[in-house]
């Protein structure tokens, strides 16, 4: 079967978001590359010495907070693994 980039991506997300495990998953790791985005959602990489993965907090999350994201902070999140298929990157939605 030959795959479009977008049928890929697609299905790729499909595949991680079928996968219960993923669905709830706790990842300690380091901030860095921190935005807060105008529309209100955070972007960040959650870093450790030999990994790092690209993460989101929407806006609905973001505003319950207690505490300003900074980078270089080190923290555990709960997230769920999924990609974005606009660029096929496999990220945690904190």
């Amino acid at each position: 079967m030959i795959f479009s980039v977008s049928e890929a991506n697609n299905f790729i997300k499909a595949l991680l978001d079928a996968v219960p495990q993923l669905q709830t998953i706790f990842v300690r790791g380091e901030i860095s590359n921190y935005k807060a985005h105008s529309s209100g959602h955070h972007y960040m990489t959650l870093k450790d010495r030999d990994a790092a993965i690209n993460a989101v907090m929407f806006r609905s999350d973001a505003m319950r907070l207690k505490f300003r994201l900074e980078n270089g902070m080190k923290v555990i999140v709960r997230a769920r693994v999924s990609s974005f298929p606009r660029t096929g990157a496999v990220q945690l939605y904190i």
